[in-house]
């Protein structure tokens, strides 16, 4: 668990330990126990917290590992962006459904996951693959990946600004074109990811099943603005975002 995280999880554990504290005292449990016990739970529910986090990006979600019989076109592009520019390579997962959508998480720096829709894969040529990759690998190496990845188990129990509010300071504002510029670096062809973003933009990305607490991992919005009355709108719309890297 890296620092950030360990600043993001430690409100809510002490949080807990201090409710925990005082319940156990009022009822009569002598002062030094109730404190330990107050510790103990506190401890429990951010390791808790912290574990419980990937698999809940991947909850709801028919997921299959991608390997070299099943899309050898993904990994042949991911092993060249990472042999090329140090990325540690991610474990890479197909998403059966047919939105055009990608995500990158992880809770520990040292091993990330990269999911595509089936859909995305499918729609897009090898240049716009390759730019879809090395955004989503830039995100990965970016320290704020794991805390950013743990705030999801936190979303689920907060109110929508709040969340909102601490995936802002864990991440920093405007991620996703920041990203986007990022990877480009990289590729040296940002009409590449344009293209991919502007075929995304062009069918849905709305990924039946997904968490919304997981909006801010993928590379839009996953969530159906006509089944929930808590989408936000983006600060910088997929449109903005092609625009501004065909200006590259």
């Amino acid at each position: 668990m890296d620092s950030s995280t360990v600043k993001l999880l430690a409100p809510f554990g002490v949080f807990a330990a201090v409710i925990v504290f005082v319940v156990t005292a009022v009822v009569g449990v002598p002062i030094p126990v109730a404190a330990v016990a107050g510790v103990v739970v506190g401890i429990t529910i951010a390791v808790l917290l912290f574990h419980q986090a990937d698999s809940l990006v991947l909850k709801g979600l028919r997921v299959q590992i991608a390997d070299a019989r099943t899309q050898p076109r993904v990994l042949n592009v991911l092993d060249g962006l990472c042999d090329s520019h140090g990325f540690r390579k991610p474990v890479v997962l197909v998403i059966d459904d047919p939105a055009r959508n990608a995500c990158g998480f992880g809770r520990r720096a040292h091993h990330g996951t990269l999911a595509l829709t089936s859909g995305l894969v499918e729609s897009i040529d090898r240049l716009q693959l390759e730019g879809v990759l090395a955004r989503e690998l830039t995100a990965l190496s970016d320290k704020s990946r794991p805390a950013a990845t743990t705030a999801v188990s936190l979303r689920r129990f907060l109110p929508r600004r709040m969340g909102n509010a601490i995936v802002g300071r864990v991440q920093g504002e405007e991620r996703a074109v920041r990203d986007d510029f990022e990877a480009v670096r990289y590729t040296r062809y940002p009409p590449g990811l344009a293209a991919a973003l502007a075929t995304i933009d062009a069918g849905t990305a709305a990924v039946a099943g997904v968490n919304q607490a997981t909006r801010h991992l993928w590379i839009v919005d996953p969530t159906d603005a006509s089944s929930s009355d808590e989408r936000v709108p983006e600060p910088w719309p997929v449109t903005l975002r092609v625009a501004a890297l065909r200006e590259l």
